[in-house]
C-alpha cells in the first residue's frame, strides 16, 4: 500500500520479509532505499520517510520521538503487519527502531525477527549519555556553529554544508532531530525481564567518538554481537561497510 511515510523502492510482493530502515538525525530514506537493489529478492527494503526532507520537504518536522514512534508504529500495524520484519537504524534511527519494537511488543504482541543498530549508545537510564551535552550544545547553537559541527561529523557534503538556501531549509530538521534524540528518556521496566527476545546486531565506526554499545545488550534476551568497522560516525556510506551490511542481511535471510 503506497504512503508517503515507507519509501518502498524495489517492491517484492513475494519477498518473505521486510527491513524497514530508520534515518539518522537530518536524514532521508533515499540512502537505505536504494539497498534493495543490492539485497536479495527474499527482501523487501522500506526506508522512512520523515517530514522535512526529500518528498516532504515541505512539511514541518516532527519535534518530539513519541509522536514519531505513533506514526510509524500505527502503518507498520494497519499497513504492513502480515510478514515477518527486521529493523536496520543508524544514530537517531536506532534509538526510534527501539522505541518502536519496544511499542510493538508491549502493545501488539509482535517485534522484529532481528534488529540490526548502529552508531549509537544503547538505551541507558542515567541521563550524562555520551551524545547528550554535544546535541544540547548543537541545538543551542548558532547556525554557523551548527554547519561546523555538522562538517566534523561527516556524512555531509561541503557542497550542501556551504550553500546557504538549502541549509536555511536543512537546518531546522536537523535541530528537531537532535532535540529529540536529545530529549529521548529510557526507563528500564521493575521487571527484569528484557522488552525484546529477537536477536540484536549492533555497529560501530572505530574513529567515531565512544560509545556505549554494550548497553543494547540490556533490550532483549535474544543474542548481541557487537562489530566495529572501520571509518567514523558515518562509516557505513562507505563502499566497503555498505557492501558488508548487503553481504550481512543477506545472508541472515
Amino acid at each position: 500500500m503506497p504512503s508517503k511515510l515507507m519509501n518502498c523502492r524495489f517492491p517484492r510482493r513475494n519477498a518473505t520479509v521486510r527491513l524497514f530502515c530508520f534515518p539518522w538525525a537530518g536524514g532521508g530514506s533515499n540512502f537505505n532505499a536504494n539497498w534493495g537493489s543490492s539485497i536479495n529478492e527474499n527482501i523487501e527494503v522500506v526506508a522512512i520517510l520523515l517530514p522535512g526532507r526529500e518528498s516532504r520537504f515541505t512539511e514541518p518536522p516532527i519535534r518530539t520521538m513519541s509522536e514519531v514512534v505513533d506514526v510509524i508504529t500505527k502503518a507498520i500495524v494497519s499497513q504492513y503487519s502480515a510478514k515477518p520484519f527486521a529493523f536496520f537504524g543508524h544514530s537517531m534511527g536506532a534509538l526510534l527502531s527501539f522505541e518502536i519494537a519496544k511499542v510493538l511488543k508491549e502493545k501488539h504482541n509482535m517485534q522484529p525477527v532481528k534488529m540490526y543498530v548502529s552508531g549509537m549508545s544503547g538505551p541507558r537510564e542515567d541521563k550524562d549519555k555520551d551524545t547528550s551535552k554535544t546535541q544540547k550544545r548543537v541545538c543551542e547553537a548558532t547556525d554557523k556553529e551548527f554547519i561546523e559541527f555538522l562538517r566534523g561529523m561527516g556524512g555531509t557534503p561541503d557542497e550542501i554544508l556551504n550553500n546557504e538556501e538549502i541549509m536555511e531549509v536543512f537546518l531546522p530538521v536537523l535541530r528537531a532531530d537532535y532535540g529529540m534524540v536529545d530529549d529521548h528518556k529510557f526507563e528500564l521496566p521493575p521487571s527484569p525481564t528484557p522488552m525484546l527476545t529477537c536477536p540484536v546486531d549492533v555497529f560501530g565506526g572505530k574513529q567515531d567518538s565512544d560509545r556505549d554499545y554494550e548497553a543494547w545488550r540490556r533490550i532483549t534476551s535474544g543474542k548481541v554481537n557487537v562489530t566495529m568497522r572501520d571509518g567514523g560516525h558515518f562509516y557505513l556510506k562507505e563502499k566497503k561497510n555498505t557492501e558488508f551490511f548487503y553481504n550481512l542481511i543477506n545472508g541472515d535471510f
